[in-house]
């Protein structure tokens, strides 16, 4: 029996494009094979707390714009950085990046930061009620036809003590038991996204620049012959996505900077098997990782010309690809030996199933190196069509260049509170940006005391993916599908059962499939299939209140509420019910709900998770339907669901409080009027009358 596209092995390789004077060595490198982490590394001994509280207002990196108010009680605040979303290296293109030294800025082709500052508040008014209320020169409208075209006066202050329009603070905090109830704010119908990117390849072209520019093509050429060079694939180093009908289209080019890898659907689409499988399972054929990473060279420059009479293997100006090393079940071979072939059964073995590059470039914007991590594995004959990811990350090879506090000074370590010690890509700087990875942790291990440290996913917040549609088996990933933000989505698998194995699996004894988890009545527990808790696992307990949040400050994130793990929690019973064939009490699906809404200024609204709760399902009954003999057997679904609600938060423009009156005067001089304190508005109004009242004293005497 031929293998399913399913039962397919892993294999890794590290395929590293070495620099000749200047490569890079990195402690992951030294054992020869590179295992991806989990989660970020980080030394629990750093952590701090940015805020006063857990309930911090202010996200870090934004400025107060209140007046005497600390950061964690200010909910009146700017951010003017967001494009600063890798923390611990310098980001191309954000000149507000603290961690880009003089350098850096010097090869950016501009500022992306420039435009999110704005103090202009615009105030409009009629022109008829104003000449009604004040004719005279020079106060008056224009003519006939410039007032038909002009109906209202409007006038832009920049000169004024209003802060601008900011949404105002809840005036008590989300519980999340309340938001998820039956009729609470959390709770919305199910809607769904799809859409597809595809952007034209570049033609290569040299350039007068030293250096590359975001978004410029990396340049590639092959070997001509025994002694020239030429372009391949177009001149600009290849990243197939996804294109018409969801089919992969390799007319597509990596650009420079352009991390491609945040979103599942972003770097997925589907390759058709051609009907005979020798056409594309072979040496140099379609399914041969070899030819995105074999007999191609990157120019380390923009402006690196390579001569067609030499080898671009003897030119310093570009890099040469080699696979040094294997990981896998192949280590008696090298890399350049593993290629597809077609087995005795007809399937396509050692196939490419994903790419991903990883490249290094230094502060001149020169690359430096590229790693490939390439997985293979088998399609099985007569598949029609398979799934291929292709995904690039980029990282400044020295890590960042960190600005003191006062902004003076540049350093190549590091202060734990400045956010940038875990080097870490972002999900926004402060909001999270939409379909950005939900960043999730838990309590680091090591912190045993206040503050406290996060051990963050690298993935971020997941659920269960499975791609032959099992709960178990080869093809069910526990952690397969990654939760965007703003993203609701509805993954499910299926389980097989008889009568007979429905009833087996329907007892608390079944510890082989039902997981036993504690609620929060002490005589309680409920039971949950073991694939739906895996899913959720215990190492996802905190999200990230902004897409910012330092996995050093666990006030930063917010914790995940389980209904079970309340007081008042009501486990349902596992019963079998012998006369309707049916199963109650275990749950057939798991539930994230979310709560959104925005912060800070109206002219830059920053996105944050108010509440957020996972639950357990266990409303439904499984029945196995009457009629199907006791050897038949029925598929029952379980699924994992999330979904997005937004809240939409009121908003009020900010001015802070007038000084108070510098001078003193008697308590009777500005009868009949009446004095009030500094902190209201009408004490300031009033102050040009006090001074005109003071200065008819003064001429009086």
């Amino acid at each position: 029996m031929a293998p399913s596209l399913l039962e397919v092995f892993t294999l890794t390789y590290i395929l590293t494009i070495f620099s000749q004077s200047n490569a890079i060595t990195s402690d992951l490198w030294n054992s020869g094979v590179f295992t991806m982490p989990s989660t970020f590394s980080i030394d629990a001994s750093q952590a701090y707390i940015y805020g006063a509280s857990p309930n911090v207002l202010m996200p870090q990196g934004c400025s107060c714009k209140e007046s005497d108010v600390a950061k964690s009680e200010c909910s009146v605040f700017t951010c003017d950085c967001m494009c600063d979303l890798n923390a611990g290296q310098c980001d191309l293109n954000c000149c507000c990046d603290k961690e880009c030294s003089p350098e850096d800025v010097a090869t950016f082709s501009q500022c992306d930061d420039a435009g999110y500052k704005t103090d202009i508040i615009e105030t409009c008014a009629s022109r008829e009620v104003l000449n009604s209320v004040n004719p005279k020169y020079p106060m008056k409208s224009g003519d006939a036809a410039l007032a038909a075209a002009q109906t209202l006066l409007c006038v832009h202050d920049y000169n004024t003590e209003i802060k601008g329009r900011f949404f105002s603070n809840p005036s008590s905090a989300w519980v999340a038991s309340n938001v998820f109830s039956a009729n609470g704010a959390g709770r919305k119908p199910y809607s769904y996204t799809s859409y597809e990117v595809v952007s034209p390849l570049d033609s290569a072209m040299a350039v007068s620049e030293p250096f590359y520019m975001k978004g410029d093509s990396i340049r590639v050429v092959g070997a001509e012959g025994a002694s020239g060079s030429k372009y391949v694939y177009g001149g600009s180093l290849p990243l197939p996505r996804r294109g018409e009908m969801g089919l992969c289209n390799d007319q597509n080019a990596v650009g420079f900077g352009e991390d491609v890898g945040n979103d599942e659907k972003d770097i997925q689409c589907l390759r058709k098997v051609p009907a005979a499988m020798a056409d594309g399972c072979g040496e140099g054929k379609e399914f041969d990782f070899k030819r995105f990473t074999h007999d191609i060279y990157v120019a380390k420059s923009a402006s690196a010309v390579s001569g067609s009479t030499s080898l671009p293997s003897a030119d310093p100006s570009f890099l040469n690809i080699t696979t040094p090393y294997l990981a896998g079940s192949f280590t008696t071979q090298s890399a350049s030996q593993v290629s597809p072939t077609v087995d005795a059964g007809g399937n396509c073995l050692n196939a490419l199933l994903g790419l991903t590059y990883q490249i290094r470039y230094d502060s001149s914007g020169k690359i430096v190196d590229v790693d490939a991590s390439v997985t293979l594995g088998t399609i099985a004959a007569g598949t029609e069509y398979v799934v291929q990811t292709f995904g690039v990350e980029f990282l400044h090879a020295h890590g960042g260049y960190h600005l003191s506090e006062s902004g003076s000074t540049y350093g190549p370590s590091g202060n734990a509170v400045s956010g940038n010690f875990v080097n870490r890509t972002r999900s926004g700087n402060p909001g999270y940006i939409d379909d950005r990875p939900v960043l999730a942790g838990k309590v680091h291990p090591d912190s045993t005391s206040t503050p406290k440290a996060v051990s963050a996913l690298v993935s971020g917040l997941t659920t269960f993916s499975t791609s032959d549609g099992s709960c178990s088996g080869g093809g069910f990933d526990a952690s397969g599908t990654v939760v965007g933000f703003g993203t609701d989505l509805s993954v499910g698998c299926t389980k097989s059962f008889t009568r007979a194995s429905l009833k087996a699996f329907c007892a608390t004894s079944n510890a082989a499939d039902l997981a036993t988890l504690t609620t929060g009545k002490a005589d309680q527990s409920m039971h949950v299939p073991q694939w739906l808790v895996d899913s959720v696992g215990d190492g996802q307990s905190l999200v990230g209140i902004y897409g910012n949040a330092d996995p050093l400050d666990a006030t930063q994130w917010m914790e995940v509420f389980n209904p079970k793990d309340s007081e008042d929690f009501e486990a349902k019973s596992v019963a079998w019910k012998e006369s309707e064939s049916s199963c109650e009490g275990i749950p057939t699906s798991v539930n994230y709900e979310f709560m959104w809404s925005y912060s800070g200024s109206t002219d830059s609204p920053q996105a944050k998770i108010s509440s957020v709760q996972v639950s357990y399902e266990d409303k439904a009954k499984i029945s196995f339907v009457k009629g199907v003999g006791e050897g038949e057997t029925q598929d029952v679904q379980f699924m994992s669901t999330v979904t997005w609600v937004y809240y939409e938060r009121d908003s009020e423009v900010y001015s802070p409080p007038p000084p108070p009156i510098i001078f003193s005067v008697p308590y009777d001089v500005f009868y009949p009027f009446e004095i009030y304190s500094g902190a209201e508005r009408i004490g300031w109004a009033l102050l040009p009358v006090a001074v005109g009242i003071v200065g008819m004293l003064m001429n009086m005497n």
